[in-house]
């Protein structure tokens, strides 16, 4: 196997959803999770570019954030969802467990 730039992307963009899984936290909405999805890739795809020796420009950096996008989202999907190491990963990265017990000065007394 002949390892382009290209196909070290190919690789990166296949474990890429365990790099979101470190960030990603499993109490805040889908939607911030998804935000973060994909600011992962955007990041992965203009990093693919600048290491790949290519301009830093839209017309190359569009296609591979896609490219990271696309692969990342069916690696995830199919294979790093069922394998239940994604999910352990988001749940030993979490940044706090919420509380279930009130602190006593956080009462309303009603004054």
């Amino acid at each position: 196997m002949n390892l382009s730039p290209a196909n070290i992307q190919l690789i990166v963009a296949f474990f890429s959803p365990l790099v979101v899984a470190v960030a990603k936290q499993a109490r805040w909405p889908n939607s911030v999770n998804g935000f973060l999805a994909i600011l992962t890739y955007i990041c992965f795809g203009v990093l693919g570019v600048a290491t790949s020796g290519q301009p830093l420009d839209l017309q190359n950096i569009v296609p591979t954030v896609a490219t990271f996008t696309a692969i990342g989202t069916v690696a995830y999907t199919a294979f790093w969802k069922n394998t239940g190491l994604e999910a352990a990963i988001t749940a030993t990265t979490l940044i706090a467990t919420p509380s279930t017990t009130v602190p006593p000065n956080a009462i309303n007394r009603g004054s």
